[in-house]
């Protein structure tokens, strides 16, 4: 029989760090953790205290917000100090947890002259010294660590000289009898140095002279302290089980069995999955109509729809130079929505991080779409009736309680996995699924923060996409799909052949000549998923076939498409196809992004000629118009953050820093753009946009060659030329308008459980004088910009610990400079692994196991939002952020991606970004009538203890400038 595992109890006082401490004492210790927060009601009594404690080895205070003289802050940790003879146990204390313990026995917290976040410090310990009883750091090398702090305790060495103290580090003090010092940073006070440092010692460990109790001010979880710290922590446990051997007044006693009415109230670390929350169920076991409400109804029928489908592939060759928005404006998808998931640099051949991949959603405005609304609980799905059209008014709404289904989190994982296949193109990373965004206020909701005002807009919306098209930049390849019941017996179905058809009759003579010769052999082979493994035509040949090739035998092939390579003459494929040629005929080279002029300048130039037309025509492609429509050169007016409005914030957000409320706040603000633009799907009488008009397409217009040129498309054409991306978007969903060139992964998963954040702090403007990427990495290898890229991965860390589990998360690439168009930027990797049941098809098996399974959407839902964006630790940092900006950041903070049915899933960041909202339109009384709108711009920087505020302000302006330069 294998002997249990000691149990811990880790109490969380609200840090972003916590899941990285329970990682290391469960991987170094080969212990079980469980947590408690600091304000966990169901011990508010003594007894309900001593009965928790009862089946614990030790507990960990852990680190947090605040100080310790704020009950608030601490919680029941002052409690766990007090414990009587009869109830004591061994505890460790961390950062806050350390503070504690000092203060509950005669020491003093004090501001640091220097704060010290995110630094890299050496720790002089007493090591073997034979002062010291007790010690843990016996047999422990040189420490460097990752200091956290605005505060420091004092047990009264503070006050000594240089050469008292020298003899005295070592010794109890008479202010605090019972505390030995453990380890010190200490500083010479001559040594210039860029870390902020400017207390000459700061005390760092601590040890209790009679009771088992030990504390460490550095944070021995960072990624950035080293192994060498490890041992301290085996050392405090070996100390641990020798007191229980001697001294613990009271045997630990084995967990109680589930079926106990003694129940533990310490949880575990993950909390249960997404798909175990089964308060679904029971409603779709005994559904019964009469005996249900309309809600439950509702939630009945969606969950009824779009099961069993079967995925379809074709794949076709992708002419070189093509980009998704070219694909988009050859099919004329004059539709409302649109979904387009950019990779606008794949062509860069200078570009470290390109995308692989594009998606277009297509017929988004057909299928299903839910809209969420954080804070008011409550989920709306349009669907379309069979048989109409969006100008008939065919969309079903209805609300549903998210509730029924354990939440809107639950009720999105369990739907996806209804739906879940396993055969697809292995090539294609989306088959077809959700896609869509989600805003920073609905990551607010997941932790818990109420935001102050309510903003415009849907904070989720994802539409339900079953018919794409995936460009695959790397292979040059093309992947039309669509998921649906149509069993085409071998053939390719109808919307796949009329799709392909629609653009083959767009293209160039050159280029489509080789692209229909190799989907004409696809289409032959004409493989569907019920026949095949592999469901996409895999063989893409140079000539077309023939009677002699025995792969397209009459006996194996359906028929061939209407009309034949060999029969096409160039009068066809010519036709309509003038501006296309342009295309291929006139690429833009892209632009170098160097400039010599501050980011002051570069903002002001870009605000000044906004509002009136461009003497010189801004690069583009050539599938554009040959002019900008007058709408995107008639700007009304920009409204930006005043120079002393924003200084002042950075300075407010420095003092919650120095009181210990915050390591790190990541401020944003935003600019409005007012336009006027004439539109003629402007509804007076319902103040809408109208569907009715043949050109119904309330972001663009189209001209006599039928290539789309109109505004949003415009500023989204301009803005990837100017500013290509990885990660690049344009949106049109629910109401709103995004267009966006974010070079920042959120969150991608896998199939297997492995998940990849790319956080990004950090970032120089491309110019004169940085133009070479070892200059930005000597501009960005400083503490302060390391700093703040290290507390994020650090927070990441502990999001990625949620859901993955101890020991399954690592940092592959720390700090790393990377090159982009105009910007360098400081970006990490942090990966995980969701441990998940040794099954092999999803298909086959619903075990009680894979039904308990975390997945990626129990990553993204556990991350948000996203944070780069909200500081260290998040919680109130985001609280605090609330109080300071004292307006919503809508979709500006949040992500945008999709999650698919084959069990994938892509998130960026939406920055570098500009979003307007239908409902903000008003109609202006003129003579040609037309509506003012208005666009969002948010831009901002991370605020450390080191920042100041005329650099936050040029940070803020240089990210700021690029986009809003768009409007010129």
């Amino acid at each position: 029989m294998s002997k249990k595992k000691p149990l811990i109890l880790f109490i969380d006082a609200y840090d972003s760090f916590s899941n990285n401490i329970v990682s290391l004492l469960e991987t170094t210790l080969d212990a079980s953790v469980r947590t408690v927060k600091i304000d966990n009601f169901l011990l508010a009594s003594d007894k309900a205290l001593h009965d928790e404690l009862r089946y614990y080895t030790a507990v960990v205070c852990g680190p947090g917000p605040g100080q310790p003289g704020h009950q608030e802050d601490i919680g029941i940790m002052r409690r766990i100090w007090e414990l009587d003879e009869q109830h004591i146990l061994p505890v460790l204390g961390i950062c806050l947890g350390f503070q504690s313990l000092c203060t509950s026995f005669g020491g003093k917290v004090d501001k640091l002259r220097g704060p010290q976040h995110g630094m890299i410090r050496n720790i002089a310990h007493v090591g073997e010294s034979s002062e010291v009883e007790g010690s843990i750091f016996q047999g422990v090398g040189e420490i460097r660590a990752t200091l956290y702090q605005s505060l420091h305790a004092d047990i009264g060495h503070s006050s000594m000289s240089e050469d008292i103290f020298l003899k005295e580090k070592w010794k109890i003090s008479r202010q605090c009898p019972e505390l030995i010092p453990l380890a010190w940073a200490e500083w010479d006070g001559k040594a210039e140095n860029d870390s902020g440092m400017r207390d000459e010692r700061i005390l760092l460990a601590v040890r209790h002279r009679i009771k088992p109790f030990w504390a460490l001010q550095y944070h021995p979880e960072s990624i950035c302290t080293n192994e060498e710290s490890r041992k301290v922590i085996e050392n405090w446990f070996m100390a641990v089980e020798e007191w229980n051997t001697t001294s613990r007044k009271y045997d630990i006693e084995p967990l109680p069995h589930q079926d106990s009415t003694d129940k533990i109230i310490g949880q575990s670390v993950i909390p249960k999955s997404l798909l175990d929350q089964n308060e679904l169920q029971p409603l779709l076991n005994s559904w019964k109509p009469g005996l249900v409400s309309e809600k439950e109804k509702a939630l009945k029928e969606v969950l009824s729809l779009h099961l069993n489908e079967l995925y379809h592939c074709q794949t076709i060759k992708l002419p070189e130079g093509l980009s998704a928005p070219d694909i988009l404006e050859i099919l004329r998808d004059t539709r409302r929505d649109q979904i387009i998931l950019d990779s606008s640099n794949s062509h860069e051949t200078a570009a470290q991080v390109k995308g692989r991949y594009s998606i277009i959603a297509l017929d988004v405005d057909d299928g299903l779409r839910f809209d969420y609304v954080a804070g008011r609980d409550q989920l709306k799905y349009q669907t379309f009736k069979a048989g109409y059209t969006p100008s008939s008014g065919g969309y079903k709404n209805l609300s549903l309680d998210p509730q029924l289904s354990g939440g809107i989190w639950p009720f999105l994982a369990q739907f996806l996995e209804k739906r879940r296949i396993s055969d697809g193109n292995p090539e294609s990373p989306f088959w077809g699924g959700f896609m869509g965004y989600t805003s920073y206020e609905m990551g607010l909701e997941a932790i818990d923060v109420k935001s102050l005002k309510p903003g415009s807009g849907l904070d989720l919306c994802l539409s339900w996409v079953t018919r794409s098209i995936v460009l695959d930049h790397e292979k040059g390849l093309l992947y039309i799909q669509d998921v649906s019941n149509e069993k085409p017996d071998g053939s390719v179905p109808a919307w796949i052949v009329a799709t392909v058809k629609k653009l083959s009759s767009k293209l160039p003579p050159g280029v489509f000549i080789s692209w229909w010769k190799g989907l004409y052999e696809t289409t032959q082979r004409g493989r569907s998923l019920s026949e095949s493994s592999f469901p996409c035509g895999e063989f893409i040949s140079q000539r077309p076939p023939h009677s002699s090739d025995p792969r397209c035998s009459n006996e194996e092939s359906p028929a061939p498409l209407a009309t034949g390579p060999e029969e096409m003459t160039d009068e066809i494929l010519l036709a309509d196809c003038s501006r296309v040629n342009q295309l291929f005929a006139n690429r833009l080279e892209p632009e170098n992004g160097s400039s010599s002029a501050s980011s002051l300048a570069l903002y002001q130039d870009a605000i000044s000629t906004s509002s009136q037309p461009s003497s010189e025509p801004s690069p583009r492609s050539s599938m554009e118009s040959d002019s900008e429509p007058p709408s995107i050169q008639k700007t009304s007016s920009i409204k930006s953050p005043s120079t002393r409005e924003y200084e002042n914030k950075v300075r407010v957000c420095q003092s919650y820093i120095r009181g210990g409320d915050s390591y790190e706040l990541c401020l944003t603000d935003q600019s409005t753009v007012r336009r006027h633009r004439f539109d003629e799907t402007w509804d007076e009488k319902t103040q809408r946009h109208s569907d009715s008009s043949p050109h119904a397409f309330p972001y663009v217009a189209h001209n006599g060659s039928g290539c789309v040129d109109g505004d949003a498309w415009s500023l989204y054409r301009k803005l990837r030329t100017q500013q290509p991306a990885p990660f690049a978007s344009f949106i049109r969903l629910g109401q709103a308008t995004l267009i966006s060139a974010s070079p920042e992964r959120f969150l991608k998963w896998t199939v297997d459980g492995h998940c990849e954040l790319r956080p990004m702090k950090g970032t120089v403007r491309k110019s004169v004088t940085v133009s070479t990427l070892e200059q930005a990495k000597a501009l960005l290898d400083v503490p302060k910009e390391k700093a703040e890229n290290l507390m994020i991965v650090d927070l990441v860390r502990h999001d990625l610990h949620s859901i993955c589990g101890s020991g399954n998360v690592t940092v592959p690439r720390l700090m790393v400079v990377e090159e982009y168009k105009s910007v360098f930027q400081m970006i990490s990797i942090v990966e995980g692994r969701i441990p998940l049941p040794g099954i092999t098809s999803f298909n086959n098996a619903r075990s009680r196991d894979m039904l308990q399974r975390h997945t990626g959407i129990d990553v993204l839902a556990a991350s948000l939002p996203p944070g780069s964006m909200t500081g260290a630790p998040k919680k109130r940092s985001c609280e605090i952020l609330q109080e300071i900006e004292q307006k919503p950041r809508g979709l500006y903070s949040g992500v945008v991606g999709y999650m698919d049915i084959g069990g994938r899933g892509d998130w960026s960041v939406t920055i570098r970004c500009m979003f307007r909202w239908d409902e903000e339109d008003v109609p202006e009384q003129t003579e040609k009538g037309g509506f003012a709108e208005t666009w969002h711009v948010g831009a901002g920087g991370a605020v450390t203890a080191l920042s100041t505020p005329e650099e936050e302000q040029e940070e803020m302006l240089t990210k700021l400038s690029g986009t809003l330069g768009i409007f010129r």
